[in-house]
């Protein structure tokens, strides 16, 4: 039996108990006249999270690796092909419920970001100089997520019942608040653009 265990155990690739789908996005680089700056996407109105401020991606498809994804996504939202993009690296990865989201940073060869083709999602973009995150710390707020419960729920089989201490997640979440472009920026937009500026910083 532990001979069995041992082989079937060298066979399993291990991965993250409860993600069920995997989102990739990129962190777009543009380079305006010597001067790095990072592009945002605001979301139209009637998909979800309406009117954030988010980057290019989406759910990584069958067949295809988390970059070629994020590559894609861009391509779709954005109407830039792949091969005008460089990719440069990944970043840390965030985990959102059942959700695994990557992040890849690319520089975008193409500068005149003004007449990129947006698709429906995309109701605009914005540029921000990439030294001004470097500058301008974000605010954080805390966030508390506590789990709702079923009505059906088996209380009477744990221990406590209805009184078990369940665990509720605390998170510190970042703002950024761009006043020039009518834009704030949170949640995971602000979390990967804040984790990207410490790892170059």
């Amino acid at each position: 039996m532990l001979s069995f265990i041992k082989k079937q155990l060298q066979h399993h690739t291990p991965s993250v108990i409860g993600v069920d789908q995997s989102y990739a996005v990129l962190l777009p680089l543009v380079d305006i006249e010597g001067q790095l700056h990072i592009l945002y996407e605001v979301r139209v109105n009637h998909i979800s999270q309406p009117g954030d401020v988010s980057f290019p991606g989406g759910k990584v498809e069958p067949g295809e690796t988390s970059a070629e994804a994020a590559l894609r996504e861009t391509e779709e939202e954005l109407g830039i092909p792949a091969n005008h993009i460089q990719l440069l690296g990944e970043i840390d990865q965030i985990i959102s419920g059942s959700h695994l989201i990557q992040c890849f940073v690319g520089k975008i060869a193409l500068k005149d970001y003004q007449n990129y083709r947006l698709n429906e999602e995309v109701a605009r973009i914005f540029i921000q100089p990439l030294d001004y995150f470097q500058t301008h710390p974000p605010q954080y707020h805390e966030l508390v997520m506590a789990p709702t419960l079923a009505d059906d729920f088996p209380y009477h089989l744990i221990q406590g019942g209805k009184d078990y201490p369940f665990h509720k997640r605390v998170r510190q979440v970042p703002f950024y608040q761009l006043n020039e472009h009518q834009a704030v920026l949170w949640g995971f937009t602000a979390e990967l653009t804040q984790h990207f500026v410490d790892i170059i910083t």
